[in-house]
């Protein structure tokens, strides 16, 4: 049974999915270049690129060579032979939707291009700088300069945790819970990369029991060992003033009058 206005949402997706597939979307990042590689058969005699509804680039078969326009020139490369389209050193006003006409008929897909800066190593700020074990709350925030990079996913590494994604600022409580994370870790992504900031070493840390005693331990064994070796090297110095040989545990024999 169809519903009132079920007709017409059928319509819609059917229209969305037909621009959909007719739509290659792409994100390039700042600086760099943009390649579109139509797939075309047949005999080329004409092909024609647009930007939006500006023109790119223009090629007609007997040209001596291709035409650009405007800020393209210099920075752009079309292959008469099958179409595609090269342009160099990208920037935000790269961004929109390029279509080509092959013999005075567009050719599908158009290409939804999106240009955006890659996203910087963060760092992660501890707030206030005066924050310490006295303190019951502080704030951290995933710095980078994002201008341009579009939408950014923002993640955290508590300890040895796996990544969970956040906000770019975090609340942390001076409790049992926190006290025992070591460091905090940030990390920027964007449709273009992803940097991880380096840990930064949690305010409100606590070395457990456990982990004080084995700290402990440690350092006695080693001062055992290197008193032990201090007795050694001792041993064998006063030997070599008494005469001894120390490879030989032998006495040193008398000297004759």
């Amino acid at each position: 049974m169809n519903t009132p206005g079920s007709g017409s949402y059928l319509l819609l997706a059917v229209l969305l999915a037909v621009q959909w597939s007719y739509s290659a979307q792409e994100a390039y990042r700042e600086g760099g270049e943009l390649n579109l590689k139509p797939q075309f058969t047949g005999n080329i005699d004409y092909i024609l690129w647009k930007y939006n509804s500006s023109l790119v680039a223009e090629w007609s078969k007997g040209d001596v060579s291709v035409k650009y326009y405007r800020d393209y020139d210099g920075r752009t490369t079309l292959d008469p032979s099958n179409g595609h389209l090269q342009i160099k050193s990208l920037s935000g006003s790269d961004s929109g939707v390029y279509s080509v006409e092959f013999n005075d008929k567009v050719h599908e897909p158009r290409y939804t291009v999106e240009v955006f800066k890659a996203v910087p190593r963060p760092t992660v700020v501890v707030k206030p700088l005066a924050c310490d074990k006295d303190r019951e709350t502080c704030t951290l925030t995933c710095d980078g300069d994002i201008d341009r990079s579009g939408p950014v996913t923002y993640g955290w590494k508590i300890g040895d945790t796996e990544w969970i994604t956040g906000d770019p600022t975090r609340t942390i409580n001076n409790d049992e819970k926190t006290q025992s994370v070591k460091t905090f870790t940030c990390r920027l992504q964007n449709r273009i990369n992803a940097e991880t900031s380096e840990p930064v070493e949690n305010p409100f840390y606590k070395p457990s029991a456990i982990t004080t005693i084995v700290v402990v331990v440690v350092i006695v064994l080693l001062l055992i060992a290197g008193g032990g070796g201090v007795a050694f090297w001792k041993r064998d110095d006063i030997k070599k003033k008494m005469g001894y040989d120390v490879a030989n545990t032998d006495p040193p024999t008398a000297q004759k009058a």
